[in-house]
């Protein structure tokens, strides 16, 4: 069984992301989402930026050993979701593209 705990929000600053995990009861959070793919406590990367972000995120979080959770659209070119989906096979760790529908 797994045990998935939410450890630390990022956002576009860190009043936002601190707003952000106070309302949804997170301990930690942070204006910088390169400091989640630091974090050696981190292991999934769940990815909810705008669109033209997540090729970048995607990328650094593959390089640096994380599982990538990825909202769609994976990415705003055919050309950068092929890169991403290389980088994710080439390594070892898992990835998913989220479908939501409202």
């Amino acid at each position: 069984a797994f045990n998935l705990q939410v450890k630390k929000i990022a956002d576009v600053s860190s009043v936002v992301a601190a707003k952000a995990a106070s309302e949804l009861g997170v301990k930690e959070s942070t204006g910088d989402w390169r400091e989640l793919i630091n974090d050696n406590n981190i292991h999934v990367i769940n990815i909810t930026s705008p669109n033209f972000l997540h090729k970048e995120m995607a990328l650094a979080a593959i390089d640096a050993g994380k599982h990538v959770y990825c909202e769609k659209p994976l990415s705003i070119s055919e050309s950068d979701a092929k890169e991403m989906s290389s980088a994710a096979s080439a390594s070892e760790i898992k990835t998913q593209v989220g479908f939501n529908y409202i």
